[in-house]
Parts: structure tokens; sequence; C-alpha cells
């Protein structure tokens, strides 16, 4: 059955199949035309037999039969040739003497039809009478008419081979003939059937290693570690299932380099409007500097350089952003993975945004239930995630408002939780702003720092880190951002909650 759910065994089954139906076909063939061959010859050499009879006995005598002739010849011809049979017929074809016992006699009257034939010019090559022997069976013969004084008063009909000799030569053509034909057809087609195997081994070869090459380039193509290879079906099969299924996988991601493009034109413009917006607003603020610096005041000239500054300086976060989130999406960009605290990591970021908190008049804490929260990751990119999340958080919350981190451990994860009192956000921005098919740039509310690829930026790292950002929010009430990074083991200690 392995054999015949590969295209080469599945060849090689029909090859035998029909050169099994042309042996047989031969076998039956030669068979017929052996038969057909000895018959015609029997018949061509014994043609003139009856009439070399007639010419030399008297075997009728006004119009009866002269038993005593026909005994004679019967025994002579017994002693040359056994198999044949002497019939005289009447001219109506009436048996009116014969040579074989009265008691197998199944007929008295034999059709003059094929007589008159045999002793036509034209006659066929063969021509087969009736037996008197068997009333179905018709065989060969030879006949002459018998004279008389008033012309033909009967015919002498002679069976070339009589029922014991058909019998006998029927057991020698299969036992000789037959099995001759039988042995060369088989040795013939045995030849052919090997020959043909080599043919269709050489001519299946190269679908073979192309069934092998678009397989393996399926499997390594495939985001699957592990893709099973087809275990049914032929290479024609398998290169047809892989086909379509490349053809599916190819046509996705065209859809998916359509929606990555069409996400990137709207993150360029997006950017391209906050750079000329910041562009704008530093070169007003500069050109105000030069052309009317002998008439401002120093508190003035001051505050002119400082908004100049923070419109440089977010264009440098703006700038820096962009290229990170460009080279975290590069394929070549791999977390490098260590294990580290991620109750640590989480402190230190929260102190070092403490200061802009206590600016903003903003509450800053956070929290952990006890526990330790050891976790393998790039610390690098998390503790940008981390960054991003806070900052945002902070932007969007106004004075008095709380921001909290929290860090909980559930089903082998270690969840961290980054929540804020701002103005929340809709549920269809939500959606949109965690989706994979929504632009990565998208502001939450009017805030003039706000571009939306920090965001961006958190979702591409948790990707590589094979997570995702989740979100809740509630307008007018806060939004939550959580994700989650799988625990390793170690030891357990005890962690009191801390605010700041």
């Amino acid at each position: 059955m392995i054999l015949l759910n590969r295209f080469y065994g599945r060849l090689a089954l029909t090859l035998f199949v029909l050169l099994t139906a042309v042996g047989l076909g031969m076998l039956a063939v030669t068979h017929h035309f052996n038969s057909r061959y000895q018959q015609e010859a029997t018949q061509k050499l014994n043609r003139d037999l009856a009439k070399h009879i007639v010419s030399e006995t008297m075997l009728m005598r006004e119009g009866k039969v002269d038993k005593q002739a026909l005994k004679e010849i019967f025994h002579m011809m017994m002693v040359i040739n056994p198999s044949i049979e002497l019939y005289v017929l009447g001219v109506d074809g009436k048996l009116l003497g014969y040579s074989a016992p009265p008691e197998k006699l199944q007929s008295m009257t034999i059709d003059m039809a094929p007589i008159r034939e045999f002793l036509s010019e034209a006659s066929a090559p063969i021509v087969r009478g009736d037996n008197p022997r068997d009333a179905t069976g018709r065989k060969i013969f030879s006949a002459a008419p018998i004279p008389g004084a008033q012309g033909v008063q009967g015919y002498l009909y002679i069976i070339l081979a009589n029922e014991e000799a058909t019998n006998l030569v029927q057991g020698l053509q299969k036992s000789y003939v037959q099995r001759a034909s039988a042995w060369t057809i088989g040795l013939a087609m045995l030849a052919a059937f090997v020959a043909g195997l080599f043919v269709l081994f050489r001519l299946t070869c190269r679908l073979r290693r192309l069934t092998a090459e678009v397989v393996g380039f399926k499997q390594q193509a495939s985001s699957e570690a592990s893709l099973p290879v087809a275990s049914s079906g032929d290479e024609i099969a398998q290169l047809q299932d892989s086909f379509h299924e490349m053809a599916h996988r190819i046509e996705a991601q065209i859809q998916e380099m359509r929606q990555i493009d069409g996400l990137r034109r709207e993150r360029v413009a997006h950017m391209s409007h906050d750079l000329r917006t910041s562009l704008t607003s530093l070169h007003g603020y500069l050109e105000t500097l030069k052309f009317k610096a002998d008439r401002l005041s120093q508190s003035e000239h001051q505050a002119f350089l400082d908004t100049a500054l923070r419109h440089a300086e977010r264009l440098a976060r703006l700038i820096s952003d962009f290229f990170e989130l460009a080279k975290l999406e590069h394929r070549d960009a791999v977390p490098v993975r260590e294990r580290f605290s991620l109750l640590e990591l989480i402190q230190d970021v929260v102190l070092k945004f403490q200061p802009l908190a206590d600016a903003r008049g903003v509450h800053l804490e956070w929290n952990a239930e006890g526990g330790a929260y050891q976790v393998e990751a790039d610390i690098g990119m998390i503790e940008r995630v981390l960054s991003n999340l806070i900052a945002n958080a902070l932007k969007f919350t106004l004075a008095g408002g709380r921001v909290s981190v929290r860090i909980e451990r559930e089903a082998g994860e270690v969840k961290v939780f980054v929540a804020d009192t701002g103005g929340g956000i809709a549920p269809k921005d939500l959606s949109a702003l965690l989706g994979d098919s929504a632009s990565p740039v998208i502001h939450r509310g009017a805030h003039p720092d706000s571009s939306g690829l920090g965001l961006a930026i958190v979702k591409q790292v948790l990707a590589l880190h094979g997570t995702r950002l989740r979100g809740e929010s509630v307008v007018d009430q806060g939004t939550t951002f959580s994700f989650a990074l799988p625990a390793v083991a170690s030891s357990r200690v005890d962690v009191p909650v801390m605010e700041m």
C-alpha cells in the first residue's frame, strides 16, 4: 500500500496491468490463429481426398450405396488416417451410408450449402460443414460428387478430424503450442516490464526531486516549527497540496504587505505632520529671536529659547522613536534574553519617572503581591516598554490624578499593569489601537507631545517576545494597559506593597 501511495508505484502497477492484458490478448490471438492455421492447412492438404476415392472406387450403384466398397475404403483410411470419417450423402443431403457407429450419430441430414461452396472455384480459405456426430458443431471436410448414369447421384463427405482426433489435437496444442507461446510471451512481457520500470524511474526522478524541494520549501517558509509532511497521496498530490498551501500563504503575505504598506504610509503622514508642526514652531521662535532680539526683554528672550529648545527636543524624540520602531520591525531584530527580576526593573523605572510625576502633580505608585518575579527576556527592551507605558500614562493624566504600576503572578506568567486616571479612550479607538490592522500612530487626546509611536514600539517589542499588549479603558475614568511574560523558577521572597 505504501508503494501505491507513490506516483512511481501507481505507474508501475498500471504498466503491469497493461502488459498482463496485452500478454493475455496475445495468447488468445495466438491460439485462435494457430487453430485456424491447422484447420486451413489440413483442409487444403486433403482437398482432393474425396475426389480421388470417388474416382478409384464405385461407391453407389443405381442410387444405392455399395456397403462393401464403403467398408473396404473405411478400413483402408483407418490404417492411413484414423482421424477421418466417411459419409455417403444423397443429393438432398441425407445420410445414405457412414463409417461412424450408428449410436453416435445425432443428425441424419447434412446442409448442402457448405458442400456446394467447397466444390465451387471461389471457395473460402476454410469451409466448415455439419458434423453428424455433433448437431451443433461444424468441422472441416473434403467432398466430391458421385457420378451416375444420369448425372450426380450422391456425394462422398469426409470429416477430416473426428471427435477423438479433435480432442487429441486440442490437448497437444495446450501441452506444446500454448505452453511455448505462454513462456515466450511471459518472458517478453517480463523484459518489457523491467525495462518500463527503469524508464519510469528515470522519468519520475525529476518529479520526486521537485516534490521534495517544494515540500521542504513549504516547511521552511511555514511559521510553524514542525510542519507535518503529507503522509497520503503520491508526489503529484503532495506537489498540488504544497502549491495550494504556498499560494494561499503568498496571497496572505501579499495582503499583509499591502496592509503594512498602508500603515507605513499613514505613519509617515502622521510623522510628517508632527515634524512639520515642530519644525514650523521651532523656525518661528528662532526667527522671532533673530529679528526681534533687541526689542525683547530678558524674560521673553529666555521664554522663546526654552520653547524652541522644547520643540528641538520633541523633534529629537520623534526621530529617535521613528528609527527605533523601524529597527524593531526589521526581521534581524532579535531579543537578547537573560534572566532578571522584573520587580527590580519596575522599581528603577518608577524612580526614574518620579520627578516628572511630581512636576505634573500626578501621584505615581507601584505595588506587587508578595513573591519573586523572575523572567527571561531582553531587559533593555522590557525597560523601554515600561518607560513608554508610564510616560504615556503621565502625559494623559491631569494634576491630582494617579498612575499606578502593579505586578502579579498568574498561571506561570508574570503580569504587569499600568493604569492611569486620565480621560480614557473610546472603545472603537482602543480596539483600533490594540488591533494588528490599525495604524500604530494614533493620537490619544490632543496632547501636544503625543505622537503615538510609544505604543507602537511597545507592541513591536512585546511581539518579539511572543506576547501582546492588552488594554481596558473607560472614558473620563482612565485606562489600563497590561502585558505578560513567562515566569521562571526562583526562590520565593516576601515583598511588601510600596507606594511612592
